[in-house]
Formats: structure tokens, C-alpha cells, sequence
């Protein structure tokens, strides 16, 4: 990136006195279920302590994929299923990677090169609001377990016409 004058020469030798080698998390998921339950522990004081255990399932379901974004991609996973989380306990059936369900066949096409960023979050949230209104009993169940008020959730159906 130097040589390409993308990066400032002087900085990348401030930056290179120590140099580490982190190899990426493709090759050591044995760190997985370690930085699974620091995610969840941190995460949990965003969401009031919702999971109080993690499956086996879960972290086995975890370890089929070869996470390219890294531990980055895997907190971000972890955050998904805890939001996306119907109980207290994590389990295969609460990993979402990509939007799609590791193992199952329910994938997502957004179309992204057709379709703008607003279009594919809009059609994520109806989705999300409509398995929410069919799970639960009322709308106000289905805003608290969505961690938005029930104002917001009717808002919601208006918006994507979910009237049930």
C-alpha cells in the first residue's frame, strides 16, 4: 500500500516496531466458543442478561463456517442471535449467518446490485415484524420482544401493510 501511495510511508514504520501475526479465526476456531462467551457476557449487559446458556448445538453449528469477516463477523453473528433469540438459552436454531440459517436451506436473495440499501433493510424488518406478529399473541408481546415499543410495532404494520 506504500509503494501504491495508499498508505503513509512514515506512519507505517511507526506502526511496525512490534510486528504480530494474528492468524485469521479460519484457522483457530478452537477460540470460538472462548469468544462466544465473552460476546454473550458482554452483550447481555445490553440486553438485561437475556441468555443464560449457550448450547452445544450452538457453538458446534458455529464452527461449520469459515468466517471471513473474521471475529468481527462473529460478534456480529452472536448479536443477531441474541436479539433474534425467543428464550433465554442459545441453540442451533439461533444462528443466523449472512441472514440465512447455518445447515437450512432458508436463504435471502437480496438482489443488492438491483435493489438500494434502504430496499433490502425494509424488506428484513418486514420480515422480522411479521414472523414477531405471527409468534406472538399481540402486538404488544411481539414489541417486547422485539425491544421496540408497541407504537413502533404498529407504525410497522401500517408501513408493510401486516394487518393479521
Amino acid at each position: 500500500m506504500v509503494k501504491n501511495g495508499e498508505f503513509r510511508e512514515d506512519l507505517y514504520y511507526r506502526l511496525s516496531v512490534m510486528p504480530i501475526y494474528l492468524p485469521p479465526l479460519r484457522e483457530r476456531k478452537e477460540d470460538i466458543p472462548l469468544l462466544v462467551n465473552y460476546f454473550v457476557e458482554s452483550l447481555n449487559k445490553k440486553f438485561n442478561g437475556k441468555i443464560k446458556k449457550i448450547e452445544k448445538g450452538y457453538i458446534e453449528e458455529l464452527m461449520k463456517y469459515s468466517w471471513p469477516g473474521n471475529i468481527r463477523e462473529l460478534q456480529n453473528v452472536v448479536e443477531r442471535s441474541i436479539i433474534l433469540c425467543e428464550g433465554d438459552a442459545l441453540t442451533k436454531d439461533n444462528v443466523y449467518i449472512n441472514i440465512e440459517k447455518v445447515g437450512q436451506n432458508e436463504v435471502v436473495d437480496f438482489n443488492y446490485k438491483e435493489r438500494t440499501l434502504d430496499e433490502i433493510v425494509s424488506e428484513c424488518e418486514r420480515e422480522v415484524v411479521k414472523r414477531a406478529l405471527e409468534k406472538y399473541k399481540s402486538y404488544r408481546e411481539a414489541a417486547k420482544h422485539l425491544g421496540v415499543s408497541h407504537t413502533t410495532i404498529m407504525n410497522k404494520i401500517k408501513k408493510y401493510k401486516l394487518y393479521m
